[in-house]
């Protein structure tokens, strides 16, 4: 009932542009995931024109969905994939590249947190152990390499596991809970003294040159994201502002530099375009291989973190309402844009996009989750 009149409420104060602006419903959302699951492939298990890694998002969103939103339409879709994908690529979602076995491990995390199925808790525990035990070296004075024999550290690597060792942290109990707290610690404070945080614009570098500096190359969206999420977490678990500070850094970063007219923006795939024939092994999709199917998937990363620090904000921390006025207008940019024939959100949110995939409907579905509970699910 309060979900209702607080939409009604909005209709009234903005007459104009109540179509647009509508708060996202579970209906909608139910809707979006039916788009998603038509590019699922029951016998293998994971979906058409996505990749290993990307697969963990899309379930993700499954998990997300019924979490925050009460659609648990698709939950079993969640336990089929497990039991199909976990003989790939090596058993066990263990594939020596660490980001990718990391996005996995915070899959398993939500779906123990959706299911309460220990399972899962178990296979991301492992998984954690598996990168914690390979991926760390001295190197740089610390920090995870990117893969096995790669000794390129990154910031999306060292960003996702610290955001693993958090969510473990947080269903953890005692002396584990401390030992995974002690590697999100660990990893957070050799990441702002690694030089690949740029503290004038708050924004990430991709990673390191081999002097252990900053490349200073291609920011994206989602190692803002990976790393807001985390310092939400930690300041659940801890209370320490330092986090509260940090999190605030990295998210107007993301406003003043990976924004455009207020809508998240892709820049660094976006100033690749080209226009390339159709690429026929991803349907709808021009432009340059190297946005697909990752960088189309970026935007739902940072949204569903900046909605995880919006519910972690003290109550009247005006920060809030700038969170709330920022997802309101990423709502309605991806509710207003173009769809293409199979209905899915472009890159592009709120304009035609020269990419619709299977990752830029995920994005918008994380976008939309992350409306919800920002602008719907925390105002009850």
């Amino acid at each position: 009932m309060k979900a209702i009149l607080s939409i009604i409420l909005f209709f009234l104060s903005n007459p104009a542009n109540a179509a647009v602006y509508a708060p996202p419903t579970p209906a909608m959302i139910r809707h979006e995931l039916e788009i998603l699951q038509t590019q699922y492939r029951k016998l293998l298990g994971s979906y058409k024109n996505s990749g290993w890694w990307n697969d963990a998002h899309n379930l993700e969103a499954i998990l997300n969905a019924s979490r925050y939103v009460g659609v648990d339409d698709y939950n079993g879709v969640v336990g089929h994939s497990y039991g199909l994908l976990r003989f790939r690529p090596w058993g066990n979602f263990i594939n020596n590249i660490y980001d990718d076995e990391s996005w996995w491990g915070i899959t398993w995390v939500r779906a123990y947190q959706v299911t309460g199925n220990l399972k899962y808790l178990i296979r991301a525990t492992r998984i954690h152990k598996q990168i914690a035990n390979h991926a760390w070296t001295n190197t740089c004075g610390g920090g995870l390499n990117w893969k096995f024999l790669r000794k390129y550290k990154n910031s999306i690597t060292n960003g996702v596991f610290l955001e693993l060792s958090s969510l473990l942290a947080e269903v953890s109990f005692g002396d584990e809970r401390k030992y995974y707290l002690d590697w999100a610690y660990k990893v957070f404070d050799w990441v702002l003294q690694s030089g690949m945080l740029d503290k004038g614009t708050g924004l990430f570098a991709d990673g390191t040159l081999s002097d252990c500096s900053s490349n200073h190359q291609l920011d994206w969206t989602f190692i803002q994201g990976v790393y807001i999420g985390a310092a939400a977490t930690l300041f659940h678990l801890d209370g320490k502002q330092r986090w509260l500070d940090l999190g605030k850094s990295f998210i107007q970063g993301a406003w003043d530099h990976q924004t455009e007219n207020g809508i998240l923006f892709e820049k660094s795939c976006h100033d690749s375009y080209t226009a390339t024939p159709w690429t026929p092994w991803v349907p709808g999709f021009v432009g340059q291989p190297s946005c697909m199917p990752d960088a189309v998937l970026y935007k739902g990363i940072f949204m569903k973190n900046l909605a995880l620090f919006y519910e972690n904000l003290p109550a009247h921390d005006p920060f809030k309402q700038k969170i709330e006025n920022f997802t309101r207008d990423q709502v309605a940019a991806i509710e207003s844009g173009p769809r293409d024939d199979f209905g899915f959100v472009g890159l592009n949110w709120g304009e035609k996009s020269v990419i619709y995939s299977t990752s830029s409907e995920t994005s918008g579905i994380e976008g939309l989750i992350s409306g919800y509970r920002i602008l719907v699910r925390n105002k009850n």
